[in-house]
Parts: structure tokens; sequence; C-alpha cells
């Protein structure tokens, strides 16, 4: 399979963490958080929407937290230097904001997270490396430069133009969380800038 973090270079099914495997089962550690009648809410799992979980089981520190293991440098690496991941900052403009806590409030009954800053930490988190495909970050959509870009916010500020519908579409890319469609564009120098989100429905795509 090719391996996002190494820029598409070719791992074997088994030295990765990719679901395309003989047996597409996985494990991931992930914290209880509450149960809610017959419903166990679970985070922080290395899950993708609508994967199945098919069983837990408890964590035991002393077998399964090994000080000794090792693992490749590719896998163990930290910091920008050959990281094709690494994303400097995420800009979320005053309007992106504004929508993101508005979308939020609508769907506020249906939400893991209890406020609409929780929320936004999230958002944050998920773009916090750079999660388009290979194809994208290498040959598809090129990325704005931060200086000339209108859409520009500094320091969370939000500039001249900051809405999806005044961004050219085709530079834009998408993240669904919790069904709410973030819309996003990239900037030189590995800069993310949030640029709108709408609510969508379960299972329909706006995109």
């Amino acid at each position: 399979v090719g391996v996002p973090r190494l820029n598409g270079a070719r791992m074997g099914v088994l030295a990765t963490r990719t679901p395309h495997r003989p047996v597409p089962l996985g494990l991931s550690l992930a914290k209880v958080e509450s149960i809610r009648g017959r419903t166990l809410i679970i985070s922080g799992a290395d899950l993708v929407d609508g994967t199945p979980v098919m069983d837990i089981k408890p964590y035991i520190p002393f077998v399964e937290a090994l000080k000794t293991a090792t693992c490749p440098p590719w896998v163990n690496a930290e910091g920008p230097d050959n990281e094709p991941l690494h994303i400097a900052k995420v800009l979320i403009g005053q309007s992106a904001e504004e929508q993101i806590r508005d979308c939020w409030s609508a769907r506020q009954s249906q939400s893991m997270y209890s406020t609409a800053e929780e929320y936004l930490h999230l958002v944050r988190q998920a773009l916090a490396r750079d999660i388009r495909s290979v194809h994208q970050r290498s040959f598809g959509k090129q990325a704005k430069s931060e200086e000339g870009c209108k859409s520009h916010a500094i320091e969370g500020i939000s500039a001249q133009r900051d809405n999806a519908s005044s961004c050219d579409k085709d530079t834009l890319f998408h993240i669904i969380l919790e069904w709410i469609d973030i819309s996003y564009e990239m900037l030189q120098g590995s800069v993310v800038h949030v640029v709108g989100a709408t609510t969508i429905v379960p299972n329909e795509r706006a995109y």
C-alpha cells in the first residue's frame, strides 16, 4: 500500500495500519467517556467515520505499555523535518468560526462535545496534520500563497474575504466531523485556512 507519511512510497500491508488487509480487523486505544443507557461513548480511537467497533477489552498497562518497544524511523518521526504531513498552523477566521458554531448549535443534541469551543478544538486537532491524499498533495490542487490570498487571516483574525462562497472551489478541501462539512484551503508554508462550514444529513455528501 502507498503510505501517506512516506509520500506514497509503498510498504507491505502488515507493516502499516491500513484497513486494506486480509483480515480487516484492527486494534486501537480508546477512552471510555461515559455510558448512556445501552450506549458506550468512547473517544480517541484511530477510526474513520462509519467503522464498526466489534469488541472492547480492558487496557492492562504493565503488559501492554512496553518501555522497550521500537518502531521504524518513519513511524516515530516528530517535527517538521522530512514530515510530509506537517502543518505549520491552522487558521480559522471569524466568519468561518461563526459558521462552525452555528452548525454545532444546530446539532448540539447529537454532539459528543459539550460546547462549541470543544468542537472547535476538535477541528484544529483534525487539521493539525495534512490529511489530503498523496495525489492531492503532490499532483493536484496547488496551495495559495499566504500573502496573496485575500482570505488570509493572521493569528485567527479574519481579513477581507473569509467565507467558502468567495473562495475558488477548485482549491477547497473538505473534512466531515459529526456531520458538519468543514471546508478549508491550503496556503503556502503548510498553513491550513478554514473558510466555512455547513451541516449535512447522514449519508449525504455535499461534494
